[in-house]
């Protein structure tokens, strides 16, 4: 996402508490290889990440409202 983006390249700070660890974690990895890049590709550009992302999202919040059996 745009906002991921950002924060990896420190244009955004990350403020929300259970994000930062990851945040942190993904800071180290990405200090584990010799060169690192990343580009934000706008979503009309990338349909299929799109299509997941919002797949992905739609099954979180029904697994989120459904009842323990």
């Amino acid at each position: 996402s745009q906002l991921l983006y950002r924060q990896l390249t420190k244009e955004y700070k990350v403020r929300h508490p259970a994000i930062i660890a990851l945040y942190n974690q993904a800071l180290e990895l990405i200090g584990c290889f010799k060169d690192f890049q990343i580009q934000h590709i706008r979503r009309e550009y990338n349909a299929e990440a799109d299509r997941l992302a919002t797949g992905a999202i739609r099954k979180e919040k029904k697994h989120a409202v459904e009842e323990p059996r």
